[in-house]
């Protein structure tokens, strides 16, 4: 199985491997308490995670224009634990028990002109493309998602072809799940594993990682 750390270029593993070392040691600072409809969606449906947007936010969007959208936007960082000094500018968005953070890579203070270049969501009140909920276990997700790359460096990993730019951690023991070669056995991934994190790149960032 091909990892999905695979890359076109050394600059996109550099990328890449910095995505799933945040998902591994993400520290915000800032973060708000989420309320009831602090940034909720237009609609009275869960917000749905695609390719392009998170319920109704833009990913392509500059900041500026979604803080505009979103009155209750809060200023963030996160933070590379294993990287001293590595912080990344943000903002936080809180809708109905889902919090999502928006980050720019490429040092501070945030640039309200750009859009971000990756997006953390953390909480279970949404969906992945209208298929399956993000409180499934591993056993859905795989079969309403269908082809997937793994990988298990530190943390559990997987990339679904049919989201391509979306990299889910797993809350399961990365270790059990790789045999002698270094590869992940997807059919030792425990059915009833939940998502710990999605991070969802940026297209642009998303274009260093080979294809599925």
């Amino acid at each position: 199985m091909r990892s999905l750390l695979a890359t076109r270029s050394t600059a996109g593993a550099l990328a890449c491997a910095c995505v799933v070392g945040l998902l591994s040691a993400v520290q915000a600072q800032g973060l708000p308490r989420p309320s009831p409809r602090d940034c909720a969606t237009r609609t009275s449906k869960l917000p749905t995670l695609s390719p392009d947007s998170i319920g109704h936010l833009g990913l392509d969007e500059p900041l500026g224009k979604l803080r505009e959208h979103c009155g209750t936007a809060r200023d963030t960082t996160a933070s590379l634990g294993s990287s001293e000094g590595a912080t990344y500018p943000g903002l936080v968005f809180s809708f109905d028990s889902l919090t999502v953070i928006a980050l720019q890579y490429g040092g501070s203070p945030l640039d309200p002109r750009r859009a971000a270049d990756g997006w953390i969501v953390l909480g279970t009140q949404a969906t992945i493309q209208g298929k399956v909920p993000l409180s499934a276990p591993w056993s859905a997700l795989h079969a309403a998602l269908g082809t997937v790359q793994a990988n298990a460096r530190g943390v559990l990993a997987v990339r679904f072809c049919s989201f391509p730019n979306a990299i889910i951690t797993l809350n399961t023991d990365p270790s059990a799940v790789v045999t002698r070669g270094g590869q992940v056995d997807l059919s030792s991934i425990p059915p009833d594993a939940t998502i710990h994190h999605v991070f969802i790149m940026s297209r642009r960032l998303a274009r260093h990682l080979l294809g599925c």
